[in-house]
């Protein structure tokens, strides 16, 4: 099958890659104030099982993201708190890849500590509310164990069903770690690595190890590349 090797677009503490926020020095609000509380409305609560949001569970407009950095973000992809947050030429590749009717997209501004706006960039934000878990086969005798989990397994062995012939990317939500992942089939990790600010793709037979020493650089495995 065409493109049946797989690979995991995650970004790791241990690398902190330079450009790419990492969740402690980061700061998703609902108000442009750094120092305001979130109005942390009922959009919040939304529970993907429920289909696209609609009406209060939608997100709202525009969100602001804090960094602590002065220096102007360049990342492609980001994910916090079950959002990804995405480059508009990543957004674009989104829609080419017919997910647009699986995301919920708002326009997302983003500031340093010191409220200085960075607009080098046009960012988004985007929650994901259908998922691909149903197109792939876990191959579940090959699993690995998550590390301090006893009922949580990776699965190094992760094929699709079948070819998927409009779709190169894909989310996954029911496999614990894969959530804040972008799945990726031969032809998008090429794409990937050819368009976009300094991805850390992991081949997805060794996620597994990149995901358990996610913080220790030493013991990361190799990066994919072209």
């Amino acid at each position: 099958m065409e493109n049946k090797k797989l690979y995991v677009w995650f970004n790791t503490l241990g690398r902190s890659i330079k450009g790419i926020p990492q969740d402690h020095f980061t700061w998703l609000k609902d108000v442009c104030d750094f120092n305001a509380e979130n109005k942390l409305g009922e959009w919040l609560s939304y529970n993907w099982r429920d289909g696209k949001p609609e009406g209060k569970y939608k997100m709202p407009n525009e969100l602001y993201l804090f960094i602590k950095s002065v220096k102007k973000p360049v990342f492609d992809f980001y994910s916090t708190n079950d959002f990804l947050i995405i480059s508009s030429s990543l957004l674009k590749y989104f829609i080419d890849n017919n997910l647009e009717d699986q995301i919920e997209i708002s326009n997302l501004r983003i500031f340093n500590t010191d409220g200085i706006e960075h607009t080098n960039k046009k960012y988004y934000i985007v929650r994901v509310f259908q998922f691909n878990d149903d197109l792939f086969d876990l191959n579940e005798e090959t699993k690995k164990r998550v590390s301090g989990a006893k009922d949580k397994f990776f699965y190094p062995d992760l094929t699709l069903k079948s070819a998927i012939v409009n779709q190169n990317v894909f989310f996954l939500n029911n496999l614990f770690g894969y959530h804040d992942t972008i799945i990726l089939n031969e032809k998008a990790k090429n794409y990937v690595l050819q368009n976009f600010y300094m991805p850390e793709i992991y081949d997805a037979k060794v996620f597994n190890i990149a995901y358990n020493n996610q913080t220790d650089k030493t013991k990361l495995p190799e990066i994919v590349k072209l």
